[in-house]
């Protein structure tokens, strides 16, 4: 497999899996500086300065729209970025893929532009969108002009609120977005990458791709579509900014006349809180699918973006996965075809993933361990000084090129915002000069642990074997055919007062002074119900046995001469009976439902359980090794055990389980009747 084809999945993973690469902003970060002040004196109408940092100046409109103004003279473009602060992480159940479809919709228009691409194209701009978990953003990038910065402005602010999202629109969209979906579904490489990060992720909405279900997509109802737009899609729910050469006092002025109007309906929607908890132990999935190579993917939980153990994290991974000169990449060189590590940075939980690519003649086992002993090995084979300085010397490198320009920077602003606060651009770039050594070592042992690993394994199979693809029920078709009857059964409307009860019981006593109390009554399905509480036993012969009493009830319907086990439960289905016997020390309660016509068969099947089992000697040690292994649980958990002896009602059952489990270390080895 050649290089190009693997930037080409790589791409196509980041792209299309995830939706969303927010690179560590510790890896981009340089010191900015801009040649025009971009604070303005004296300020339009509705507009407030909130703070200026380091050229860099935000302002906000009485409405709620947060405004960032960064120019640059020495350059011969501008661009303009608008970011909605909602992404896949806000869609509800049966929302998937909304926040992406909107971005997609965005486009179709409005009444004053119906048709934006049209408009652009006309003044040479160069456009996008982009949908993410945490956000969707517009931006536009072209000659700077102020004409065309006021156009594009106003067209902004028009789409925030009248965009058509119409029905007719939404059906020719479908096309592309379904286009979209089956390329992600269809590309190996990303749908690995989704069952890894949806078995990561247990509650949290980061475990559902950007592009949503299909049967969400197809089964979208537009009326709710337009709910999450008018929801979301609010200046008080917006950041602006405008990046490169132009004039920040007109331009502001611009955003302040085009937005200023505009006003969010209702409270703005509230903050998500939904976290997973600590995961609890590894996690794996395999894929079946067509590839031309097999690959190995591992996904580890990180903290969310703005968090002192993020810089480290981004030191951590450069050093064992950079391309030729990265841990793995020198130690697997010759087994793998690449090897890359993305950490995926978002506002409210990371993770960094590291993905080995392997040729279809290898062994995957041969690849797992050696891949797993190096990564998780790290704690004890730290990372050294040489590869913490290499790492370190790169991602200064690359940040050099990224930050060179204002549209690039723009672009990072906009991510730190996203995460939290866009001034954390800064302070990440200062927290990154003070990373040491050990702290990379130290977050490796912290995050890089087996119990909050979920990997996944790609084998490739050229047809693989699918069960039928899920459908929703169609009732009226599973009723057809069949004839219901009006009628119900009719049962007798009986009067459970203590005075009737006391009138109609009737009681005798039997031979062994067996006492019995019959209460005859209809009940639905000609069914008799038999209550029998059993009282056996003395103090002398009870004493100690309380334990031994426990473990008959696991072998009382073990098997008897005649029957086996498997025989005793075949039997009860023939006789349509539901059996439960329950001893305790001292006696014991039998209860015995079953059809008017069968239950004196199956009263006699019950005597008989009763009588005659057998407790073989197998089943005898099966349930001794149960409980002798659920006493040594219960002693070794403090908690149970305290509360076990803190509560009266439930010390008898503690000295069984102590009892069992000395009973078991003084030689206990033969079944006891």
């Amino acid at each position: 497999m050649n290089t190009q084809y693997l930037r080409a999945h790589k791409t196509k993973l980041i792209k299309l899996c995830i939706n969303v690469l927010v690179l560590p902003l510790a890896l981009l970060i340089q010191t900015s500086s801009f040649a025009q002040s971009s604070i303005v004196s004296p300020l339009p109408a509705d507009v407030q300065l909130v703070q200026t940092v380091e050229g860099v100046t935000e302002y906000k409109l009485t409405n709620g729209l947060r405004i960032l103004l960064a120019p640059d003279v020495s350059d011969q473009r501008v661009t303009i970025n608008v970011t909605y602060m909602v992404g896949s992480r806000h869609e509800g159940y049966g929302e998937t893929g909304m926040a992406h479809l909107l971005e997609h919709l965005i486009f179709k228009g409005s009444p004053k532009t119906p048709d934006p691409k049209a408009e652009f194209a006309k003044r040479g701009f160069t456009f996008n969108g982009t949908t993410t978990h945490d956000r969707t953003n517009y931006f536009a990038n072209f000659q700077s002009d102020q004409s065309s910065i006021d156009w594009y402005l106003r067209w902004q602010a028009d789409a925030m609120v009248n965009s058509f999202i119409s029905r007719k629109d939404l059906d020719s969209e479908m096309t592309v977005v379904r286009n979209e979906l089956e390329r992600a579904e269809n590309n190996p490489f990303v749908a690995l990458g989704d069952r890894v990060r949806a078995s990561a992720y247990t509650w949290h909405n980061y475990g559902k791709s950007v592009l949503g279900a299909r049967s969400d997509l197809e089964n979208i109802d537009i009326a709710n579509l337009q709910s999450f737009y008018r929801r979301y899609y609010r200046p008080d729910n917006a950041l602006v900014l405008v990046a490169g050469n132009f004039n920040p006092l007109p331009t502001l002025s611009a955003l302040a006349q085009a937005f200023g109007e505009f006003k969010g309906a209702g409270p703005l929607p509230a903050q998500t809180y939904t976290l997973d908890p600590a995961q609890d132990g590894e996690r794996s999935v395999v894929l079946r699918r067509p590839s031309t190579s097999q690959a190995y993917a591992m996904s580890y939980h990180l903290p969310p973006t703005l968090h002192p153990d993020t810089e480290p994290l981004v030191i951590l991974n450069q050093a064992l996965t950079a391309p030729n000169t990265g841990r793995l990449s020198e130690k697997m060189r010759g087994s793998v075809n690449a090897i890359f590590g993305i950490p995926f940075l978002r506002r409210e939980a990371s993770t960094l993933m590291i993905v080995a690519d392997f040729a279809l003649s290898m062994d995957s086992a041969n690849i797992q361990k050696p891949f797993l002993d190096i990564v998780e090995g790290v704690a004890n084979v730290p990372i050294t000084k040489d590869e913490f300085e290499r790492a370190k010397a790169a991602i200064n490198k690359n940040a050099e090129s990224i930050f060179a320009n204002a549209n690039s920077t723009a672009a990072y602003a906009v991510e730190a915002a996203v995460a939290g606060d866009w001034r954390s651009l800064y302070v990440t770039r200062d927290r990154f000069t003070k990373v040491t050594l050990e702290d990379v070592n130290r977050v490796a042992k912290k995050y890089l642990l087996a119990s909050n690993r979920t990997s996944g394994l790609l084998v490739p199979t050229e047809l693989p074997v699918r069960a039928p693809e899920p459908q929703l029920a169609d009732s009226a078709k599973y009723m057809q055919g069949f004839a219901l009857s009006e009628v119900g059964e009719v049962t007798e409307n009986f009067d459970y007062s203590i005075a009737n009860i006391r009138q109609s019981v009737v009681s005798s006593e039997l031979e062994q002074s067996i006492k019995l109390s019959v209460l005859k009554k209809s009940a639905r399905g000609d069914l008799v119900k038999l209550k029998m509480r059993l009282r056996f036993g003395s103090l002398d012969t009870l004493t100690d046995r309380a334990a031994a009493s426990r473990m008959v009830n696991q072998l009382l319907m073990s098997g008897t001469p005649k029957y086996s086990r498997e025989q005793i439960q075949d039997e009860l289905v023939k006789l349509g009976a539901t059996l439960n016997i329950q001893l305790y020390s001292g006696g014991g309660l039998v209860n015995l439902t079953a059809k008017k016509d069968q239950f004196s068969q199956a009263f006699d099947f019950t005597v008989h359980l009763l009588r005659e089992s057998d407790f073989p000697v197998k089943n005898f040690y099966t349930a001794k090794n149960y409980w002798v292994k659920s006493a040594e649980g219960e002693l070794k958990d403090k908690t149970a055990l305290g509360n076990k002896l803190l509560t009266a009602t439930e010390i008898p059952m503690t000295a069984e389980i102590l009892g069992i489990y000395f009973l078991h270390k003084n030689g206990w080895t033969k079944p006891r009747h």
